[in-house]
């Protein structure tokens, strides 16, 4: 496994999401445009952040996974990772923290 591989899957990534027609894809893509010899952590973060998507719904929305194409670039950056895994394995995630430096990230389940 390449070392890009391992930083898109921590981020809830993979380089076939961009042939799915979401979020994922449109972000996926956009990422995988840029060289990736310059990708470290903190610039992938800076990267989804700046991608636009004007049809995402809040921060604080609750949305079935099961149904709804989930907004993990709008997840917070540390946790965005396991919190797409975690659905991927059809184990339903309420909510997440990744703790923003000061406490300990947390994954509330259904």
């Amino acid at each position: 496994m390449t070392n890009s591989t391992i930083l898109l899957a921590r981020h809830g990534l993979n380089r076939e999401d961009r042939f799915s027609k979401t979020h994922v894809a449109c972000l996926t893509d956009s990422i995988l445009q840029y060289p990736v010899e310059d990708w470290s952590d903190r610039r992938l973060i800076e990267w989804i952040q700046q991608v636009p998507f004007s049809d995402l719904p809040g921060r604080e929305a609750m949305l079935d996974p099961s149904t709804n194409d989930l907004p993990y670039q709008s997840f917070d950056p540390y946790i965005r990772g396991i919190v797409r895994w975690l659905n991927a394995l059809d184990i339903t995630t309420l909510s997440c923290c990744d703790g923003h430096g000061r406490g300990r990230a947390s994954v509330t389940l259904k």
